[in-house]
């Protein structure tokens, strides 16, 4: 089932996954929302493969400027956060204001 998952890049980026999901959303920046089956589907959506891939359909950019999403970013839906990792997804529960959730 599809559904949209908000995409948070690490500002600034973060290789090695040193930033503590426990802070979010600080050190992190929205950058989109994207309708997908899981992160994975988000994931290959938004990698600059033969265009930016903010102009794949199934995109809201929220940011002029966005690069591929990478290790130490955040890929969200309600209070579930999952950070992507060297290899796959950390999955964390995370506490959001009202507005932190706009």
């Amino acid at each position: 089932m599809q559904k949209v998952y908000e995409v948070w890049h690490a500002d600034p980026p973060d290789f090695w996954s040193e930033r503590k999901v426990e802070e979010f959303p600080k050190g992190w920046v929205k950058v989109a929302d994207v309708t997908a089956e899981c992160p994975d589907g988000v994931y290959e959506t938004t990698q600059h493969i033969d265009r930016n891939w903010s102009m794949n359909t199934n995109v809201r950019a929220v940011t002029p400027q966005v690069r591929s999403t990478s290790v130490g970013d955040i890929v969200l839906t309600g209070t579930i956060a999952y950070r992507c990792e060297p290899t796959g997804w950390s999955s964390h529960n995370i506490n959001r204001t009202k507005e932190q959730a706009r």
